[in-house]
């Protein structure tokens, strides 16, 4: 399935998370025909991801990350430091390999000095500082960008979605919940479990 061939027309920037948590960033227009195809995985996870992001400074931000630093001395100690990095904001679009399914998260997506990552994924744990309770993806990122930057967003989503129905691939709502549906002990899943979770997971 050639996707990135599709999507180069909307987007500058794509990040793909390969199956086993390394992601790659790069311009669409510099893909090769080899790379448009989907890689399996190498550990356990059903799905595969695309990161997309609009270009433009408004999606873009500074991050840091804390990490381990290791002198250069005979010793060789190590220290706790800071490491700065750079970061996008996007949408994550899962691919299901069990089924004609695919799903959408605004999210974002962060590399580090250290070599570290922030890696999209299709689902979103976002908490409030002060109440330590879970915030819904767009809501944090209507709060965080501007009216006319939050509008980009989803009309990348509106023809992102476009491009997912050309390829007959269904955009699962995350809001649709199977009552009953229990979550394995190797699965890494928040109950209650929605129709997204039963095509859309990571495990041990």
């Amino acid at each position: 399935m050639r996707f990135t061939r599709d999507w180069s027309g909307i987007c500058k920037t794509s990040v793909e998370r390969r199956c086993d948590g390394a992601p790659q960033i790069h311009s669409l227009t510099d893909r090769s025909d080899d790379d448009d195809e989907l890689r399996l995985p190498d550990e356990w996870q059903s799905y595969y991801v695309f990161f997309l992001t609009v270009d433009g400074e408004a999606f873009r931000f500074n991050d840091e990350t804390d990490g381990i630093e290791v002198q250069e001395d005979p010793q060789g100690e190590a220290s706790e430091t800071v490491f700065p990095g750079e970061g996008w904001i996007g949408c994550a679009v899962g691919i299901s390999f069990a089924a004609p399914y695919a799903a959408m998260n605004l999210c974002c997506y962060s590399c580090y000095e250290d070599g570290t990552t922030s890696i999209p994924d299709v689902e979103s744990f976002i908490y409030r500082e002060e109440t330590q309770r879970r915030v819904d993806a767009d809501q944090y990122y209507r709060e965080i960008l501007s009216r006319e930057a939050f509008q980009k967003l989803e009309a990348l989503r509106v023809e992102i979605a476009s491009i997912l129905a050309k390829h007959r691939l269904r955009v699962l709502d995350r809001a649709v919940r199977v009552p009953g549906l229990k979550a394995g002990e190797d699965v890494f899943l928040e109950e209650p479990l929605r129709v997204q979770d039963t095509f859309f997971f990571r495990g041990v």
